[in-house]
């Protein structure tokens, strides 16, 4: 059996999970990850990606009005969480998560 590589493995990725959404939501996101390397799973979208595509996509589902809970993970310079339509006390809780890396 071959060795496999981890290189292709990517270093920068977004899990985003819209919250409740209806089909319009979803077809919008999917309309913005049309060019993209992305796995979708029940409402739950792993996209490769750039950071600047992390810092502005938040606000075009915000714009969108979609609720939802984003982490976005770099294997260099840690992660981050942005959020639309959870309480301000999950919203911490998912941030100490990220930071701290303990439950």
């Amino acid at each position: 059996m071959a060795k496999q590589s981890l290189t292709n493995i990517k270093e920068k990725f977004l899990i985003l999970k819209a919250i409740e959404p209806h089909a319009l939501e979803l077809a919008y996101i999917r309309s913005q990850l049309v060019d993209m390397l992305y796995i979708e799973v029940d409402n739950t979208f792993i996209i490769s990606c750039s950071r600047s595509f992390k810092d502005s996509f938040p606000r075009k589902l915000r714009d969108f009005e979609v609720n939802f809970i984003s982490i976005y993970a770099n294997n260099k310079t840690g992660a981050a969480v942005e959020s639309s339509g959870i309480n301000d006390a999950d919203q911490s809780n998912l941030e100490h998560i990220i930071r701290s890396g303990k439950s």
